[in-house]
């Protein structure tokens, strides 16, 4: 906008957005300062430091697809770096947290502070920073899977449709990510009940709606799924009984 400087912008954030956004980034660099700083290579990173991860064959499409416009945009392939990843990450995580507060509408700052604290040491991310590789990925499919739970709950008709999509993609980085969309739906509905004074009629029909798009997006990934394994002419691995879905 004419006459508005990046430093107005900035002020333009509520204050409950920021203390979310930086704290999550400055315990994020506490927590996870070592892996930043330094390359340690265990797990799948030992061999995957070009390496996206496994994708169609792992039910993983969509971290196909995100992997090929890198190569495109960037001109090159995927690496393992640890600083330049794990700020991404961390910049996802900051931002996962804000659309939390305001699907919660946490309005303590000190709260939403601690919200960011809590999402930047939570154990699965300390886990996740072991593969370094594919972290980015995966952190920008929880980022996706978050948004998707905020369209579905609080959004009309067709923001509802944007979410099933991001959270079908979302699946096809990380399937792990679908309880996340589950429990952002039950602690919403939690506080619906807590707030609201709505004939029972109301409630079901606003629960229904949640599943339903559940189903949908759960439907479109497999969809999706299937679609891609055929493409390319590959059956689903044996890891965790991965290629049993099929069955």
């Amino acid at each position: 906008m004419k006459g508005m400087t990046e430093t107005g912008i900035f002020r333009g954030i509520s204050p409950r957005m920021k203390a979310a956004f930086l704290s999550c980034l400055c315990f994020g660099l506490a927590a996870h300062g070592m892996g930043l700083l330094n390359k340690y290579s265990v797990h799948d990173d030992i061999f995957g430091l070009f390496w996206s991860g496994s994708t169609i064959s792992s039910g993983r499409w969509m971290l196909h697809v995100v992997g090929w416009l890198e190569s495109m945009l960037l001109w090159d392939g995927q690496y393992s770096l640890p600083l330049f990843n794990g700020l991404f990450a961390l910049v996802c995580l900051g931002a996962a947290a804000c659309l939390i507060v305001w699907l919660l509408d946490i309005r303590r700052p000190l709260l939403c502070a601690a919200l960011g604290c809590v999402l930047a040491a939570f154990p699965v991310i300390a886990g996740l920073f072991g593969y370094m590789f594919t972290l980015p990925y995966y952190m920008l499919a929880m980022l996706m899977m978050i948004s998707a739970a905020c369209l579905i709950l609080r959004g009309n008709w067709w923001r509802k449709g944007l979410g099933i999509l991001l959270g079908c993609c979302s699946v096809g980085i990380y399937q792990a990510f679908v309880p996340l969309l589950l429990s952002l739906a039950l602690i919403w509905d939690l506080k619906l009940l807590s707030e609201r004074a709505e004939p029972a009629g109301f409630f079901v029909k606003t629960f229904l709606a949640q599943l339903l798009c559940v189903l949908a997006v759960m439907a479109l990934y497999y969809a999706a799924n299937r679609f891609f394994l055929a493409k390319f002419g590959l059956e689903l691995n044996e890891y965790m009984g991965m290629n049993q879905q099929e069955s």
